[in-house]
This record gives C-alpha cells, structure tokens and sequence, in this order.
C-alpha cells in the first residue's frame, strides 16, 4: 500500500525499524532449539518443554486487523520430532465452535481450529498442512509443487491432542520428521512456517495467523522463517488485548539479564496519538507478566473514516539497551470493535444525484453519550461556502436521525455534505464529510449492430477499434442501476444493446471424493457439446467472449472408467483453441481465484482474476494497486484481463470504494471491471450503492479512452506533497494532457500538485464530471480528496 499523510507516526516508526539490524519480523523469524525432555501429547501443555519452548504470537487476521482473540504458538524439537502448542484465548468454552468428529473431514474449516504448515524444503511451493479442532478431530494433507494441489489422502503418523479450559482452548501435537520425509533437521536449517487459528463463536468468525499472511492461509511464498539450532534469546505471548490495555507474557532465554521495551502505539485518525511503553528487566532464563494500560474510550476523531477504520496500532517489542528489534507488527483496528469506541455513522441515499431528483437525505447515527447535535452542511469545498444548513438534535434516547436537503436548484458538479458532530459547549467532537454528485445521465454509449472486437498489441480490448472496457455485474438487482453494464451477466442493469458474456456451460464444482473438483465429460462428449453451445448462437453479432470456468484453478479432472488428473491451464488452452477453430471471430474467457496468474496466461484471450490480497478483503483498496500490478506482470503486457471486485464481498462496499477501486485498477492496467454481487448479495436499501454503477459507467465512456492512450514521458513530472498522499497517471489523449489521481486512504487529504518539470506553463485546470476549474498557482495547485476519491484533470 502507498503510504499516505495520515499515517506518518506509524511510518516513522517503520522507517526506524527498517534501519535497524536484526530485526527478526522484517523475515517473520522464529528460532527454535531442541529439548531434552519431550512433551507428553496431552493438551494440557503442563510439561517442562513448553516453559522453555519458543513462542510465536501476534497473530493478525487476513484482513489484515488485529483479532479478537489471541494465539500463542510454542515450539521445540528433539531428533525424532517437531513439537508444536497452541493455547487459543476464547470469550468462554462454552461458545468455542467445532462440529467436525470424522478426521480428515473438510469440515473441520468450519470449527474452531488450529493449523500448522510446513515448507520443509523451503521452496515456496509445496508444503505440509496439519490442522486439529478444540475437541481433537484432525485432518492433514500435502500440497505438491508442480499444481498446488492439496492431496488430503496422504495420511501421516502423528500425535494430536486438543483441550478445553474456561477461557482458552490447547492444541498440542508431535510430528515425527519421517512422516515429512526429512531427517531430524541440522543447526541452521530453514523450514517455511506459518501457524494459523480459525476462530469460530457466538456467530463470529475471523482467521488469523502468526506469518500475517492477507487474502488466505495457504501461499507459501509469505510464509515465515523456521531455524533449528538455537532458541530466541527472547519471545512473548499476548495473553489479552482489550480497550483497557495489553496483556502480555515475556519470556528471556539467555543466561544472561535482558532489558525489554514493549511499545503500543498508533499515530493516525486520533486528534491525540496513542502510545504508551513499558521497559521490563527481565533476569536470565525468566518470565514474566506485564500489562500495558490504556483508555480508548474517550478519543476525537477529526475525520471520521469512511469504512470506520480505526488507527493502524503497532506493536513493538525490542532491547531497550542494544536497540535491537525482536519483534515489530502492525495491524488495522476498527471503531465500534473490541478495542474502540464507535464513532458516528453518516450516509446519503446517492452518490449520484439524476437532476430529476429533487431532494437528498442524510441519514446519521450517533452513540456517544457526550454528542449534543449535528450540524449538517452542503459545500462546494471542505472550506468553502456554505450552500445549505441544517442542525439536528441529539437526544431523545434515539440513535438514528434524518435530515432532507432541497437540491433542485443545485448546478451539475461535485458536491460534501459535511456532518460535524458537537458537545454541549459547541466544542466539535467529530466530523463526517461525503461526496455526492448532481449529473445529467445520459444514454449509454452502445456498440454497432455488428461490431468487430478486437485486442490491441498492449492488451487493450477494442469495440470498433475504439478502446473499451467491459463494465459487468453478477447479479445486479435495484432499479437503482438501470442502464449502467455494457456486458450481460447478470440479468439486469445492462444497456439497451449489451455485449454478451456467453457460457459454455462447464461442469460445476462437485466433491467426489472430499475436496471441491471439477470433472469434464470425456473429451469426444465434451467437444459434442461445445459444438452445440457455439451453433446455437452461430447467428448472435454481440458476442464479446466465450466464458468457460469460474475459479477455474480446482483441480480438474476426465470423466471416464479411470478418472484422469488433468492439469488445468493446459486443458483449458486446449478446450478454447478448440473453440476458436469452429468459431474464430469471438474471444474466449476463463476466471481465476488464487493466483498463479501466469499458468494461464495462455488458457484463454480474456484472463478474469480475483485477488486474494484485495478483491473480496474487508479493506479492498490497500493491496488492490500492487495487486494488479502483479497480475500484468506475470500475464505481460499484450493479455487482456479484467479485475472482480467484491462488490457484495466480504460485505457491501461503499459507493466511494466502488468508484475509487475501479479508478486505481484501470490505472495500472486493468481492461475491465467484474462485480461479484452474489452470496450474501446487497440490499435494495442500500441506494447510495446501488446508484454508483450508471455514474460511473458515463465517466468511464470518457476516462478509458484516455487511460488507454499513450504513456506522457519525461517532458512533464508530476510531484505530490504530502509526498506517497496520492496515486496517479498522466495520459496524453487527443493533443490533450490528463492527470488522473486518486486518495488511497480512507480520510480526507488535502494534497498541493506541482508541475516540476514541463514545456510549458500551466494557465487553466479542468476536472471533468465536476464542473469545476482550477486556477493554478507557481505551476500547481491544491485540491481536497475525500476518503478513496479520484480527481482527473485536464492540464492546460
């Protein structure tokens, strides 16, 4: 993720540790030494190994936020076996989730449970998986180098015992190195290692792991570091984390004493940074409990974040004489969770606002005992004049209030609704600002009767011979939406003449034998009846593409008398030059999951990927941009590919996300946009959403064509201070020079753009969709982003 100007406490923090040596979390170390005694495989974690033993903690879930429940991992090993523990904190026993009874039964995903991977090779590819639930059902698998499948009939000896206390739950295992076809590791060999906790109650769930691996336990390529030889001279175990502090257990293993500081800090969104540090001497071979005391509750939060995403919190865990970092890990924490305070809610019913429409409404929610009343304002600028005021009352033990604005005389532009939240004393306690949009929708822009698609060199998809970008959702249902996706795929919201996304009608996933696989009909059937998918619109012109998989990287299988391994990219190359051969003119299409994006490069014209750092994270913008930069690099420049984005996943997104996600993906080369709408799907009262897809499908008629144009090269440099605020492109489009730039974080940055190198001076700046200009002053100027807002700007 770029950094960006409201995080720069946390950053200088990094920036120290960068510079550090030694520091073990940059590599997410763990050093292991060997024990004399071995455990007994109990679960009571009781023998005098573990009181030694390495622990692993500060675990961090895949979204990236620190859990609601810690995770301590423990480690040691003698010359027959590797010993790993877990104690896994709980709310109650009582709650603790796990259904599974059979072993090696997939369910066992579903259930409070632990698990353990081991590259033991340490060649990023193929690695060892041991997993036990809270009453002891397990399941092991091995996932082979060459197609990442898991193969869960390999079966091991190995011990597991798992047991329930009143507030935590242990897992304790023994896995013998003949069972991982290694002999007893040597000092200084490295194993990959990542330990990971499902955490299943009271109807929550999250998934955690020590490695702090984002989108999904299994990539080995982010694995951390397992070296055999010689235990940590320190390591600790978070035994709480609440709103009133840090419990923490710190362990020194060296003969000698150590003196440790450990750090809790945070720097962003608060009008009063938080840390606070304790420095513990610790004698040599001791452990100790310490506690570090804090109190959230009574913080301001002059911009109110979006998402409610609260400060970024790190913690940090060093020698306070050498300096030397053992440990640093930061992780996201949301207002309203288990950690802060809520904060008010503000939100509008549209982002954008058709002229026929009259009247906006804002609806607000506020929970905090010391809030008195809202005022409530329309602008132009953050600071600018005032259009329209309303104050609301706080009060009446309510929560949620309503406040309607005449926009009938409103010119067509850009638009804040700023909420500021008061006390009492008219002291300002919070602020909330949104965008919204007054817009003339026009009809959409629809391709000829018969138009001629086609790919250009660099990968751009062209509609008679004009750049175009697929622009298509799952399952769109709110009228809200009408003439919004250029392509059909769901059945409503596509243009009076969309292009068509057609099925060749694959098998669905299906569990044979346990794990999700997708099995073909034997390949003469198989071809029979492609044939008769591709006749039976032999006599359709919109057909865009062929579409042959969803999630096409489960493994796929022949039907027949012995059922035959396939490997997918190859088969799927081979299935669309089939389909090519009796129907060249039209594209064909297969989606991706997991990654791997260079297997398939050659499976199908149009790759359509789903990133698991971002497309359906409950933070989708902070991974997206290296995300899609990672799926041009391995599919290279000439193969089309379009972005899924979770619309509806893992919840509905805000309007702003939809937008600004959509804006940073064709950036750094996206050719087109998927909604993924489906699973939970998104409420038709959520009409803000709903009414971002036909907006934003008219600016994209305009934006693509200039994305997709030449790259400016030396002559102009574009600067940004506060340096790292934006993310940005300039594009030379018909004689014409543009600036597309977009705030990557989730509060309101107000950023001075500077034009430091050009032939020429600039005289006028135009935003398109705005209606609005800019005067530029010493060859730049100064413009406010809101939460993930783009701007584009003509340069003249």
């Amino acid at each position: 993720m770029r950094p960006n100007s409201t995080f720069f406490g946390v950053q200088l923090v990094l920036a120290m540790i960068t510079a550090a040596p030694a520091c073990a979390s940059m590599d997410k170390l763990l050093r292991v030494g060997p024990t004399a005694t071995p455990p007994i495989i109990d679960g009571t974690l009781l023998d005098r190994c573990w009181q030694t033993a390495t622990m692993a903690s500060g675990f961090v879930t895949n979204y990236g936020e620190w859990p609601r429940a810690q995770t301590t991992g423990y480690l040691t090993y003698d010359d027959t076996a590797i010993y790993i523990a877990f104690r896994c904190n709980t709310t109650a026993a009582s709650v603790v989730t796990s259904k599974t009874t059979a072993n090696d039964d997939e369910g066992i995903f579903g259930d409070s449970s632990v698990e353990v991977f081991l590259d033991t090779n340490h060649d990023r590819t193929a690695y060892y998986q041991f997993v036990v639930n809270s009453i002891g059902t397990h399941y092991e698998g091995y996932i082979k180098p060459d197609d990442g499948i898991r193969e869960a009939q390999w079966n091991p000896q190995w011990e597991v015992r798992a047991k329930t206390f009143a507030d935590h739950w242990t897992a304790e295992m023994r896995i013998p190195f003949v069972s991982l076809a290694s002999a007893d590791p040597k000092g200084g060999e490295v194993w990959g290692i990542n330990l990971n906790r499902n955490y299943y109650e009271e109807g929550l769930s999250e998934h955690s792991s020590w490695a702090m691996i984002r989108g999904g336990f299994n990539r080995p390529r982010n694995f951390g570091e397992l070296h055999f030889g010689s235990p940590p001279d320190f390591s600790y175990s978070i035994l709480d984390m609440s709103s009133e502090g840090l419990r923490l257990k710190l362990r020194n293993s060296k003969k000698t004493s150590l003196v440790v500081q450990t750090e809790w800090a945070s720097a962003d969104l608060l009008a009063a940074p938080m840390s606070r540090a304790v420095v513990t001497r610790l004698a040599a071979n001791e452990e100790k409990e310490i506690h570090i005391r804090y109190d959230t509750r009574q913080r301001r939060v002059v911009d109110v974040p979006l998402t409610h995403k609260g400060p970024k919190m790190g913690f940090t865990v060093s020698n306070s004489e050498s300096g030397e970092i053992y440990d640093y890990r930061t992780a996201w924490v949301y207002w309203g969770s288990f950690l802060f305070p809520p904060l008010p809610a503000v939100t509008m019913d549209r982002y954008y606002y058709p002229e026929a429409v009259q009247q906006a409404q804002v609806t607000l929610t506020a929970e905090l005992e010391n809030g008195d009343r809202f005022d409530v304002e329309i602008r132009r600028e953050p600071d600018g004049e005032v259009l329209a005021v309303k104050q609301i009352q706080v009060g009446d033990h309510r929560e949620t209030y309503v406040a309607a604005f005449d926009i009938g005389e409103l010119d067509s532009g850009r638009y804040l609704m700023v909420a500021d939240l008061r006390d009492k004393a008219g002291e300002r306690l919070h602020t909330v600002r949104r965008v919204f949009f007054k817009r003339k929708i026009t009809p959409a822009k629809l391709p000829s009767p018969r138009p001629e698609i086609s790919i250009r060199p660099d990968g751009i998809l062209l509609l008679d011979k004009q750049p175009f970008c697929p622009f298509l959702a799952s399952k769109p249902t709110s009228p809200l939406c009408q003439d919004a996706f250029n392509v059909r795929f769901g059945s409503q919201g596509v243009v009076s003449r969309p292009l068509e996304r057609l099925s060749l009608g694959f098998p669905g996933l299906t569990r044979p034998d346990g794990p999700l696989v997708m099995v073909l009909p034997e390949e003469e059937e198989f071809r029979e009846h492609l044939r008769s998918v591709i006749a039976g619109h032999a006599d359709n012109p919109l057909v865009l593409s062929w579409w042959m998989a969803y999630e096409a990287e489960f493994p796929m299988y022949r039907a027949g008398p012995k059922k035959v391994r396939l490997k997918n990219a190859d088969a799927l190359r081979r299935i669309s030059d089939f389909v090519k051969s009796i129907n060249p003119h039209h594209l064909t299409a297969v989606q991706i999951d997991q990654g791997h994006w260079a297997r398939y490069k050659d499976s199908a014209d149009i790759i359509e990927v789903a990133c698991p750092g971002s497309s359906y994270m409950r933070q989708l913008i902070p991974e997206l941009i290296s995300d899609v930069k990672e799926v041009r690099s391995e599919l290279g420049p000439a193969k089309p590919f379009l972005l899924w984005l979770g619309a509806s996943l893992p919840y509905p997104r805000t309007a702003e996300e939809i937008r600004g996600a959509t804006y940073l993906a064709l950036m750094h080369g996206a050719g087109g946009i998927v909604f993924h709408m489906g699973h939970g799907g998104i409420s038709l009262e959520l009409t803000r959403h709903w009414s971002v897809y036909t907006g934003l499908s008219r600016e994209l008629e305009v934006l693509f064509p200039i994305l997709a144009a030449q790259k400016m090269t030396d002559e102009l440099k574009i600067a940004v201070e506060p340096a790292g605020a934006l993310d940005f492109c300039v594009r030379t489009f018909e004689n014409k020079t543009y600036l597309a730039a977009v705030n990557t974080s989730d509060s309101l940055v107000t950023a001075r753009i500077s034009i430091v190198k050009a032939s020429r001076v600039l005289t006028d700046i135009v935003v398109l969709f705005e209606n609005r200009k800019i005067i530029p002053a010493e060859n730049g100027f100064t413009d406010a982003f809101t939460s993930f807002e783009p701007h584009v700007y003509e340069l003249r």
